[in-house]
Order: C-alpha cells, then sequence, then structure tokens
C-alpha cells in the first residue's frame, strides 16, 4: 500500500469512529473532555474570546486515540 492509500484509510476509520456517538461519548469520558458539538452559547463565547479551538483540540486528541486503540490494532 502506498503512503496516501494508508493516509485515505486512516481518514475513513476516524469518520466510521465520529460517527459512533458511543464511541465519542467514552472517549469524552475517559479523557475529561466535553464533547465539542455539546457545548453551551456561554462556553462557546469564551472559547471564541480566548481564542481558543475547542474544535482542533479534541481532533487532535481523538485522531490520535483513533491511531492507537483502533486503526494500528486492525491493520
Amino acid at each position: 500500500m502506498t503512503v496516501e492509500e494508508l493516509e485515505n484509510d486512516f481518514i475513513n476509520v476516524c469518520i466510521l469512529c465520529l460517527d459512533n456517538d458511543n464511541l465519542v461519548n467514552e472517549f469524552c469520558r475517559l479523557k475529561g473532555l466535553k464533547r465539542p458539538d455539546k457545548r453551551s452559547p456561554i462556553e462557546i463565547q469564551i472559547d471564541n474570546a480566548c481564542g481558543y479551538d475547542v474544535g482542533m483540540d479534541f481532533m487532535r486528541q481523538f485522531t490520535d486515540f483513533v491511531r492507537e486503540f483502533v486503526y494500528i490494532p486492525v491493520a
């Protein structure tokens, strides 16, 4: 497999994992995170004012989690 094919496979696995609400909920519970799509309006305003991008932070941690505990063991 080429590097491009491996990257596409990993992206597809991440998409499948994001579609699984139970997996995302348990990931957030284990990491002590609040789901970015479940934040209150005040939390969103505070993050915007501080320049914190909760979505990017979540995705970085989630993709690392998927790589370590889903993708690599299956591959």
